[in-house]
């Protein structure tokens, strides 16, 4: 963004550093709290600090899974892809990717990845 061009170095390349850039055909990703209902889909704050999974929305997302239908109930509960990632939301709607809620479940790594996804700007 032209505006980090006016930041100190350090700070420029710890925003750089962020996912959640757009695409022009995404609707903008979320990220929502862990363990709502089924259906319901609640936002973290954009403050950089509360964790929660990234889902997104649009023709940029699978249509469903090929013949298993409780899986694709289950990607798309609450009508949002379910990704999987666990990030937080900073104020300029760039996400932060921490790590892996699967990961996390199946052998308690801390595993960072660093994957483009799609957020407001």
């Amino acid at each position: 963004m032209p505006v980090w061009e006016t930041l100190p170095l350090k700070e420029k390349y710890a925003r750089m550093a962020r996912q959640g850039h757009g695409f022009i055909t995404g609707l903008p990703i979320r990220i929502i709290k862990p363990d709502q209902k089924e259906g319901v889909l609640i936002n973290v704050k954009k403050d950089g600090k509360e964790i929660g999974e990234i889902v997104f929305f649009g023709n940029i997302c699978a249509k469903e899974y090929l013949k298993d239908d409780e899986a694709t109930r289950k990607l798309f509960d609450g009508g949002a892809l379910h990704s999987g990632d666990l990030a937080v939301w900073h104020e300029d709607g760039s996400a932060q990717i921490l790590d892996r809620a699967k990961d996390i479940i199946i052998s308690g790594m801390q595993l960072s990845f660093f994957l483009l996804l799609f957020a407001p700007r």
